[in-house]
């Protein structure tokens, strides 16, 4: 963030957080100050250039492993991310092992460890253990605009050879903002450790019945359980409610809930506010611009 920001100082910090989900790994960011608007830079910088930037994500000379690797970057790109879900029928376990690895070695993805256990055993409500469960870790594709690329424009490279981008344009407009999403919860996770520096682990959450946008733990065993919505509307008590079942079924007694908005929070929310609730709304991201 902070490098774009000395890049694009006029931006404002949504925009910024926008520009950061799509090009961040893109190779020559002076370009985007060609234009004036996110969806221009795509339009020009990525669409229209699709000939010369596919050339830097041709990492295999085979042609059928690079072929299922793409399927394996789509699906991680615009799906659950948990090991195993991006082989489907079409990509046997054998092979998406292989892809896998081929692909971490080349630090086109990296991993997110499972963190199942935290602080479960000590709760009230103690999981069950399942025969013939298994913990999936994530998969993160390590740069913003490679996953850009493979969730926009690999299903649309037909079209984009020839020039026509009528199509994924349309595509991105309607899905950009759920795209966004989720570089925003990783903003949204580091913000939080700058504001609580005896944070020791932090990160989001999934088991096999629920998943937490951020999970964290102090070094005073304080836990901190979050909700990061990039969304045109106001938080309201609604999702507080839905966090705190979600907290409860997962096992976790709560020291402070934590929301964060693009839009801010509603009246009712403010108002009825609880000690132990803490509200970021995108004021609070200009921290992340000085370090």
């Amino acid at each position: 963030m902070k490098r774009f920001y000395e890049n694009f100082p006029y931006l404002n910090i949504e925009e910024l957080i926008s520009y950061h989900s799509v090009f961040e790994g893109y190779d020559n960011l002076a370009l985007l100050n060609d234009y004036d608007s996110l969806s221009k830079n795509i339009l020009e910088n990525i669409l229209k250039k699709y000939n010369q930037l596919k050339e830097q994500f041709i990492f295999s000379d085979d042609d059928k492993f690079l072929a299922d690797s793409y399927k394996f970057l789509h699906r991680l790109s615009i799906g659950s991310r948990k090991s195993y879900s991006a082989y489907h029928k079409d990509i046997s376990h054998y092979r998406g092992k292989a892809i896998y690895k081929n692909l971490f070695e080349i630090n086109i993805i990296s991993r997110e460890y499972s963190r199942e256990d935290i602080s479960c055993e000590s709760g009230k409500h103690k999981k069950k253990k399942y025969r013939g469960y298994q913990v999936e870790d994530k998969i993160k594709i390590c740069k913003n605009f490679h996953r850009f690329w493979y969730a926009f424009i690999y299903p649309y490279e037909d079209e984009l050879r020839v020039g026509e981008v009528e199509n994924a344009y349309k595509n991105i407009e309607e899905n950009l903002d759920n795209f966004i999403s989720l570089n925003f919860e990783y903003l949204s996770n580091k913000l939080l450790k700058e504001k609580f520096c005896d944070i020791i682990e932090s990160g989001s959450y999934w088991d096999r019945y629920v998943e937490l946008d951020l999970l964290a733990k102090s070094s005073k065993q304080k836990i901190y359980v979050g909700e990061c919505k990039w969304k045109n509307h106001k938080i309201s008590g609604n999702i507080l409610n839905k966090l705190k079942k979600i907290s409860f079924k997962a096992g976790f007694e709560v020291d402070y809930f934590v929301l964060f908005s693009k839009s801010g929070f509603s009246k009712e929310l403010l108002k009825n506010r609880d000690k132990n609730l803490i509200l970021y709304d995108l004021e609070a991201f200009k921290g992340l611009l000085d370090g």
